[in-house]
């Protein structure tokens, strides 16, 4: 067991058999309605995308869209795996969202107990996948997740364990590059990491030298020489990881001949379009709070557990306070600098849209699972002391009745309730309901309809009257005038042109957008004068 304060590595890691066993388990009968969900507006891009790159494509200049590099080629994976289906991308989803977990689990272990840690596993899974869906799912800002939270915790061992430190190190700089490429609004995230190395405390063992009673602890030149050495040759290898990740990046476009596509879009075309969209000179810091309240209140307000997550993991800390004793603070300074830097991606910004909260549900979800642990540990002692009480009976038998009435109030609530397990149990409900034949395809898509610009089963019908009419081993030969890209991959058809929905063809200018009633897939694109 490796130690630094309150901060053990080892403990608890590697998992038991038995323990991969049941976290799968129990990814699968959570998110198994997932499987079931049709392609995203933005899934759909980025799949016909990588496709593109898989049939030879160079991105940007082949396969064009304004986002990193990085989730392309994330999407590469799963279709290069299972073709031109939707279940593949949604299992790669799962398994996304489970190594999520998993980290969050050894992250709550690292200071607290497995009551912590299994209730961080288990309300990520019940957060991620009733919060999310087709509009949200599949984006870059949760699927880079994993790299972002495995990056923290290789430098949290780097830094506290001699062993393979360097390793570590390189290796959370090669994750973070990675969370960069994907979501490059993380790049102050990706530059700041190695802050998390502050709240570990100076001395890279987490404590100073032995001290007296009479003798302050107070680190010596020597160990202040060798923290400093420390500290330059993590940092070297943490920037030689994310270079290495950087320039093979760079060379895929070197090779393919679209450096200038890629920095065109990256520094031009992105940077355009995000003074178009956000008027930065007239920002104000009551503005931005203001925005990003009303976004954090629309969005989770049938998710009492993730708007009121403040509240629990201070109600959390206050009970193991009382309960246990001394409160890690090193691990909860270790949470909070994470929170910060997903954070910071919001703020530069500037959007809030829903999907862009991603990166904070993680550090959000911690501060919960100790809330909600410490009141079971809180209800399991009351439980435990009922069973103590002396005397006939009685007494005991009352206080058990009302232990028992008090777990079982809150657990209908949390069911009941506005929170994240009562509406999982909606969509699994509505998913089981469609799977049985109960609801049409229409029903069930329908409920995914984002104003006019994502209609699922709309695309559904196209493509399969598309596929129809097209004869046997061939593929359709496709241009969509319009805003529906998921038609290209459901057809098997990767497009015409390296733009998945044709707005973007004209690049060059600045495009207002006009939806007919009518023709809702109608865009008109008009030079401003």
């Amino acid at each position: 067991m490796t130690e630094t304060g309150d901060i053990r590595t080892g403990r608890g890691w590697p998992l038991r058999p038995q323990e991969w066993g049941v976290m799968a388990a129990l990814t699968v009968a959570l998110g198994w309605f997932l499987l079931a969900y049709p392609l995203g507006l933005d899934q759909g891009i980025y799949a016909v995308n990588a496709a593109r790159m898989l049939r030879g494509h160079a991105l940007y200049s082949g396969a064009w869209d304004m986002k990193g590099p990085g989730i392309f080629f994330m999407y590469a994976v799963p279709i290069a795996m299972g073709g031109f289906r939707v279940w593949p991308i949604q299992v790669f989803h799962l398994l996304l969202h489970f190594v999520t977990a998993l980290a969050l689990y050894r992250m709550a272990l690292w200071a607290f107990d497995r009551v912590v840690a299994w209730t961080a596993f288990v309300l990520w899974l019940v957060i991620a996948f009733s919060w999310g869906d087709p509009i949200r799912n599949g984006q870059p800002d949760d699927w880079m997740l994993p790299f972002f939270l495995g990056a923290l915790i290789a430098l949290v061992a780097a830094w506290i364990n001699p062993r393979h430190r360097r390793r570590r190190a390189l290796a959370a700089g090669a994750m973070m590059a990675w969370v960069f490429l994907m979501r490059p609004p993380m790049i102050l995230a990706a530059a700041l990491l190695p802050l998390v190395w502050l709240a570990l405390g100076w001395d890279r063992q987490g404590a100073s030298l032995p001290s007296t009673p009479s003798t302050p602890s107070v680190p010596s030149t020597a160990s202040t020489s060798s923290t400093l050495s420390t500290l330059t040759t993590l940092l070297l290898f943490y920037i030689a990881g994310g270079l290495a990740v950087g320039l093979a990046t760079l060379l895929y476009f070197v090779v393919t001949g679209s450096v200038q596509d890629l920095v065109y879009t990256q520094l031009k075309w992105n940077v355009r379009y995000a003074q178009a969209d956000t008027p930065w000179a007239n920002l104000t810091w009551r503005m931005v709070w203001h925005n990003f309240a009303v976004r954090w209140d629309s969005y989770f307000d049938e998710w009492n557990e993730l708007s009121w997550s403040p509240v629990m993991g201070l109600l959390g800390c206050a009970l193991w306070r009382w309960r246990v004793g001394r409160l890690p603070w090193r691990a909860l300074g270790v949470w909070a600098v994470g929170l910060i830097l997903g954070a910071s991606s919001l703020f530069i910004q500037m959007r809030f849209f829903n999907y862009h909260f991603w990166p904070v549900l993680p550090f959000l979800t911690l501060a919960v699972a100790l809330g909600v642990a410490m009141g079971l540990k809180l209800w399991g002692e009351l439980w435990r002391h009922a069973s103590s009480i002396p005397g006939d009976g009685n007494g005991r038998r009352w206080f058990q009745v009302s232990a028992a009435l008090v777990l079982v109030f809150a657990v209908a609530g949390a069911f009941n309730a506005k929170s994240g397990l009562r509406e999982m149990r909606k969509r699994q409900e509505r998913t089981r309901n469609f799977l049985t034949g109960r609801d049409s395809r229409r029903e069930f898509y329908e409920r995914f309809n984002y104003f006019r610009i994502y209609r699922p089963f709309e695309d559904y019908q196209i493509a399969r009257l598309i596929k129809e009419q097209t004869p046997p081993g061939q593929t359709p030969k496709l241009y969509i005038w319009g805003f529906r890209p998921a038609i290209y991959f459901m057809c098997g058809s990767i497009g015409p042109s390296r733009f998945p929905y044709n707005l973007l063809s004209i690049t060059h200018i600045l495009c207002e957008l006009q939806i007919s009633p009518s023709q809702p897939d109608h865009k008109k694109c008009e030079k401003k004068p």
